[in-house]
Order: C-alpha cells, then sequence, then structure tokens
C-alpha cells in the first residue's frame, strides 16, 4: 500500500484471495480452511463470505471446542445472534472437558445473544431459547453455589474431596440430582429453597418447613461461630440475601409465614437481643410494601396466637406502630394519600386506637397518640 492506495500487486492478492474464498468447489474450500487454521489464520477464516464456512465448522464443532468457538463467533460477526446463542447453548450441556465457570460464562454470553433482537426471528422463538437459556443458567448458578461451599465442607472425607469436586465442576447437573445427593443431605436449606424456585416446586408446606429449618441451621452455627456476629444479625443476613436472589417471590418468600416464623424465632431465642424491631427491618430492607407487612402483623395481632397472647401481643403492636409511622412517612413525601387512601387511612387510624389498649410501654403510647392525630388531622 501506498500513500493509503493498494499497489498493483497489492490489489491483485485480494483479487487472488477474493476468488479463492468465493469458490463453489467444497472440497478445495474444506482444504483451504483447514490451512487457515494449521496457520493459526482464523481471523481470515472469519472474514470469508461463504456458505461453505458455516457447512465447514458446523461438521467439525461436534468434535471440536475450538471449531465450535469459531461457529457462534462467526455468527456474531454476521449479526446472527440467535444462532451464535444456540451454538454457546449447545457448549454449555456438551460433554467437552469444561468447567462450570466456563459453562456459565457461555450461557451468560447465550443469553445476552439470544435477548439481542433481529428482524426475520420471530419473537416467540427467540423467546423460547432465552426461557432455556435463563433456566439452565439458573441451575448451573445453584451448582457454582454448592461447588464453592462444599470445597470448604469439613463433613467430607479428604479422600472422597476431589471427586465430590470433579464431579460438581464439569457438566451441569439436573436439580434432582443437586437437591437429593448433595444440598438437602448437608442441610444446605438456602441451596433447597433456590432448587424449588428453578424447579418451579410449589408444595407450600415443603418451603414452609425448609425456610423453618434454614432459619434453626443458621442460628445454630451462629452461636458456634467465632464470628462473633449475633444469631440475630445471621439469620437477618441470610433473609435478606435469600430474598433478594428470589427476586421476592410469593411463592418461595412466603411474607406471610416468614414475618411470622420469623418472630417467633426472635421470641424465642433472641429475646431482648437486637433492634426490637429487626424482623420488620428485614422486610422494609427487602422493599416488600408496607401494606403487606402491615396486613401480616394486624393478622397477627388478631389471632392471638402462641407466643403472642396476653402482655406479648404488644410485641406485634410495637411493630404495627413501627411500621405505620414508616408508611405514613413515605406516603406524605409522595404526591398520593396517605397509606394509598382515605378508606387505609382510617383503617390504620382505628388498628392503632386498639394497639394503643395493648399494653405499649408510655414512650410508645405517646408515640401511637401523636401519629393518630396526625393521620386524624389529615383525613379532615
Amino acid at each position: 500500500m501506498v500513500d493509503g492506495h493498494l499497489t498493483l500487486a497489492g490489489r491483485r492478492r485480494e483479487e487472488a484471495a477474493d476468488e479463492i474464498d468465493t469458490s463453489d468447489d467444497e472440497v478445495f474450500q474444506t482444504d483451504l480452511y483447514d490451512w487457515y487454521l494449521q496457520e493459526n489464520r482464523s481471523d481470515r477464516l472469519l472474514e470469508v463470505e461463504s456458505p461453505f464456512v458455516i457447512t465447514y465448522l458446523e461438521r467439525r464443532s461436534s468434535d471440536d471446542i475450538a471449531h465450535a468457538d469459531l461457529l457462534w463467533k462467526y455468527y456474531l460477526q454476521k449479526e446472527r445472534y440467535q444462532d451464535a446463542a444456540m451454538v454457546q447453548l449447545a457448549l454449555a450441556k456438551s460433554q467437552f472437558m469444561l468447567s462450570l465457570d466456563q459453562r456459565i460464562d457461555y450461557l451468560g454470553n447465550a443469553k445476552t445473544n439470544a435477548s439481542t433482537a433481529r428482524p426475520g426471528i420471530a419473537r416467540s422463538a427467540r423467546m423460547e431459547v432465552l426461557r432455556e437459556v435463563s433456566d439452565l443458567l439458573d441451575v448451573a448458578n445453584i451448582q457454582s453455589d454448592l461447588l464453592l461451599r462444599l470445597k470448604g465442607e469439613t463433613r467430607i472425607a479428604a479422600d472422597r474431596r476431589p471427586q465430590v469436586i470433579e464431579e460438581l465442576n464439569g457438566p451441569i447437573l439436573p436439580l434432582t440430582v443437586l437437591f437429593n445427593t448433595y444440598c438437602e443431605p448437608a442441610f444446605y436449606f438456602d441451596l433447597c429453597i433456590l432448587i424449588y424456585e428453578a424447579a418451579d416446586h410449589r408444595f407450600a408446606s415443603d418451603i414452609k418447613a425448609t425456610w423453618q429449618n434454614l432459619l434453626e441451621g443458621v442460628h445454630t452455627q451462629a452461636e458456634a461461630s467465632e464470628q462473633g456476629a449475633q444469631p440475630y444479625e445471621m439469620v437477618a443476613d441470610t433473609v435478606r440475601t435469600l430474598g433478594n436472589r428470589l427476586g421476592l417471590s410469593e411463592t418461595m418468600f412466603p411474607v406471610t409465614d416468614l414475618l411470622p416464623m420469623l418472630k417467633r424465632y426472635a421470641f424465642n431465642f433472641q429475646r431482648k437481643v437486637g433492634p426490637e424491631s429487626w424482623v420488620v427491618g428485614i422486610f422494609t430492607d427487602l422493599q416488600v410494601p408496607y401494606e403487606t407487612i402491615y396486613a401480616v402483623l394486624e393478622g397477627m395481632f388478631y389471632n392471638d396466637e402462641p407466643p403472642f397472647q396476653g402482655g406479648n401481643r404488644r410485641l406485634i403492636g410495637n411493630d404495627i406502630m413501627y411500621i405505620a409511622k414508616a408508611w405514613f412517612h413515605d406516603s406524605i413525601r409522595g404526591s398520593g394519600r396517605i397509606f394509598g387512601g382515605d378508606d387505609n387511612a382510617m383503617a390504620v387510624s382505628e388498628m392503632l386506637q386498639t394497639v394503643m389498649q395493648s399494653g405499649l410501654d408510655e414512650r410508645r403510647l405517646e408515640e401511637c397518640q401523636s401519629l393518630r392525630l396526625r393521620i386524624e388531622s389529615m383525613l379532615r
């Protein structure tokens, strides 16, 4: 090239290359592509404009991961994102010697490519691939968490550990294997709940029992820990982390079960430890709607179930006042009405009147009365 222009020799080389690349002799093209790769010129192969390239790479990719990688790269270069995603999904599911992290990387890239809309690709077809990729990625991430945890598991015999790690650091395993072989026997109840979510297992009794086992297990672990954290702190962190990961799924993160469960835990095992409203704070931190939290607490107050009976009802009353106050201040900051409407506001005011009769201490009694008066004044 001279002064930015191809020389005669350079132009002839390009013309010759184009003539070679556009040849309709498949045998010749196959030999040419083999030569490109032998000479470490995969970049040249990706530049070739010929239908034989895809045929060549598809034929080779079933036995060689390098060809499979070139195939999805070729598709990406041609903006065939759906086809690239399909190749990457196949690689993640393959029996090639790939680590679990490599498979997760393929799935992550496949998800990005499957999410990219292109003319000529039906939305239903794109969503079908995206759903399959996303579902498998959920399973792979659970397996990754399990692998990480088992690497530090002291209950595994030293001679068994390498085998366990090898089993998990390879092909993505079925959820039934992860659950029955590893998670449930090891009492990894948080991973069990994630498996329920991935498997769409919706049996409420199983979910509730597993959450109960999780709280008890974390508490026991915290008591034996030398980290210095209070058990309630570890329990709260576990619930917040899992709630975020579950996306506050109503099925897997049932607030109507979890809030009473945590209140009973706090009463039985962490009484007078930590902030009085730490349980409710978990749910506000997770941005569970105030109305949802309030409704569960209201039900607990009126159900009069143990241990929140008699004088202990005030413990629920304290939380009702706490959430009503937070809800009130949040609603007046917005442009809407307090508590979302007059009916809600009147119901909360009446509830606070009832709570005031549950044995609140003097300070809370004054706070409760003050809040009621503010609500009443805004309703006039």
